[in-house]
C-alpha cells in the first residue's frame, strides 16, 4: 500500500495475513492505520538531513547493473548480458550500495528507483 505524503518521498508498506480470504474495508483501513503510524514513527528517527532525498550520482554501469539486479538476475547472469566478468558486476553493484549505504539490493533498486535512475519499466 503506498503512502503519499506532501514534500515527502513515497513509502509503500506491505501487509500479509495467514487466510487467503479477500481484505474488507475494515481490514484494509487497519492496514492503512498501522503502515502510516509506523512510517511516521520511522521518519522521527531520521535527522531532517536525511529527509532531504538528495539524489546519488551513480555510472551508467552501475545503472545497467541494478536494472538487472530488479529483474532478479545473478551477477553471473547480468555479466553475461553486458559481456563483463562476474567480479566487475560485483563491483559495480557493491558500489552502488555502499553510496547508497544500504545493506541489500532490494533496498539499492528502491534507492535507484526512488533517485529517478530506474522507472517501474527497468523492473519488469
Amino acid at each position: 500500500m503506498p503512502i503519499r505524503m506532501a514534500d515527502e518521498p513515497d513509502a509503500m508498506f506491505t501487509v500479509a495475513r495467514q487466510s487467503g480470504d479477500a481484505l474488507s474495508s475494515e481490514d484494509m483501513l487497519t492496514a492503512r492505520l498501522i503502515g502510516t503510524t509506523a512510517f511516521e514513527c520511522a521518519r522521527e528517527l531520521l535527522d531532517p538531513d536525511a529527509l532531504a532525498n538528495v539524489p546519488v550520482p551513480l555510472s551508467p554501469r552501475q545503472i545497467d547493473c541494478i536494472a538487472l539486479v530488479a529483474q532478479g538476475k545473478s551477477d553471473w547472469e547480468i555479466a553475461q548480458i553486458l559481456g563483463l566478468s562476474r567480479d566487475t558486476v560485483h563491483e559495480y553493484v557493491e558500489g552502488a550500495r555502499r553510496r547508497y549505504g544500504v545493506r541489500r539490493r532490494t533496498q539499492l533498486v528502491l534507492r535507484a528507483v526512488r533517485d529517478g535512475h530506474l522507472n517501474i519499466d527497468a523492473l519488469v
